[in-house]
């Protein structure tokens, strides 16, 4: 603005154009400190409330009501008129100066408490911290009842020693600790709490204060802000990336609770936990197949375990081509969930599938690997444990039977199995 009417004053009445500019530098420059303080205060508030649409953090919360009661001190401290609200020196000004500041230190300590890493400072100074905010405000709302200049209002200044000496030793508890936050705010609070302590010791040997230390605060608040505002950023950043690798962890801890370590499939956890979901949802579950496989401690003592380790993986791979869910019950034990078209003729497909990808995959093996099968239609709302026990019922009459053969009660047409197999191979 002023910058405008000395270039207006250059190709007009220079006499003209430095008088507006005297008349006006004052205001215009107290609106536009003003204004760029406003501009930094009111800028965390915004981010803090976007960040904590994703990560409910108090400290956010905190953060934007200490900003908001910064744009309060800062309005109450500057000459700047403005329509329609309070002049300059007025007893509304006043309060705002006294509320606005002291509601900015009352929440320093509950912010602090939130905003620092668990385990950085001791439970006490956490208590401490919280103890903050009502003892700043039952100082605030005593202190207009003492007289200006009197003895006790220049001791009223010593009750901000204690706030200062926890907020003091909480970030060097913290800093010690190798606290990042508590890095940012000891670079942030630094001006702020040199300007304070000047004012208190001012206040308490009586000397005038010295001319600009009103800027001072505005500046040093403004400069809190703006340092805060990074390591706020940063935190927000760190715990939600601790957040990820947490559910990351809590993810990958489900799947090895629900996966089988040594074919990868199901386990019977996780068979349970399907079978529970379709259930819920409505979801038709056809049949329930238990295969298991024949004379396999045969294979493990001529070939060794990891042939047997391999076959099972194979037998793994094999049943998954069906769809539907596989899992490894235990030992050289498989279900297979099937949910749709008939599930006899898609589970005996399978079975006698085994045999030939065994011999594809596992070769050397001195007898053909082969499996007996039991299957349970399932009724609707059927508990899983027992269309198993239907299950292996029939699994028990294959192995009676003499094994390599498959047990239900409607047998298949011998042309659909025989089909599918074809199809599949």
């Amino acid at each position: 603005m002023v910058a405008l009417l000395h270039l207006i004053g250059l190709v007009g009445d220079p006499a003209s154009a430095a008088a507006l500019s005297n008349h006006v530098h004052a205001a215009s420059w107290g609106a536009i400190l003003t204004g760029m303080l406003w501009g930094i205060v009111i800028i965390p508030i915004f981010y803090a409330m976007s960040f904590y649409v994703v990560l409910r953090e108090r400290f956010l919360l905190l953060l934007s009501a200490r900003a908001f009661s910064n744009i309060v001190f800062i309005f109450g401290m500057s000459a700047f008129v403005i329509d329609g609200l309070p002049a300059p020196d007025s007893p509304a000004r006043y309060w705002a100066t006294l509320w606005g500041f002291n509601i900015l230190v009352a929440l320093a300590g509950p912010f602090l408490k939130a905003y620092l890493e668990p385990g950085c400072v001791d439970r006490w100074v956490n208590w401490a911290l919280c103890l903050i905010f009502p003892f700043v405000i039952a100082k605030t709302i005593v202190q207009p009842l003492w007289t200006p200049g009197s003895t006790a209002a220049a001791l009223s200044s010593l009750l901000y020693v204690p706030v200062l000496g926890v907020i003091v030793f909480a970030l060097g508890q913290a800093f010690r600790r190798g606290s990042r936050a508590a890095t940012f705010q000891i670079v942030g609070w630094a001006p702020l709490i040199l300007v304070c302590t000047e004012i208190l010791l001012r206040g308490i040997f009586g000397f005038a204060r010295p001319p600009g230390i009103d800027i001072a605060i505005l500046g040093a608040t403004a400069f809190e802000f703006c340092v805060g505002a990074v390591g706020v950023a940063d935190r927000f950043y760190r715990l939600r990336q601790e957040r990820d690798e947490a559910h990351e962890r809590a993810d990958a801890a489900d799947r090895l609770a629900r996966t089988d370590p040594l074919t990868g499939i199901a386990n019977r956890r996780a068979l349970e936990q399907r079978y529970a979901r379709a259930l819920e949802q409505n979801e038709t579950v056809a049949a329930v197949a238990v295969f298991d496989l024949d004379y396999f401690k045969r294979i493990n003592d001529r070939h060794g375990h990891d042939v047997g380790d391999d076959v099972l993986r194979t037998v793994a791979r094999t049943l998954g081509e069906e769809g539907g869910l596989t899992a490894r019950m235990g030992g050289e034990e498989f279900a297979l969930l099937v949910f749709t078209g008939d599930p006899e003729v898609t589970a005996e497909a399978a079975r006698q599938r085994i045999p030939v990808r065994v011999a594809e995959k596992v070769p050397g093996l001195s007898l053909p690997v082969t499996a007996s099968l039991g299957l349970a239609r399932v009724v609707r709302g059927e508990p899983l444990r027992e269309a198993l026990r239907r299950a292996d019922e029939h699994l028990y009459i294959a192995k009676r039977e003499g094994r390599n053969c498959g047990r239900w009660s409607t047998p298949p047409i011998p042309q659909q199995v025989a089909a599918a197999v074809r199809a599949a191979a």
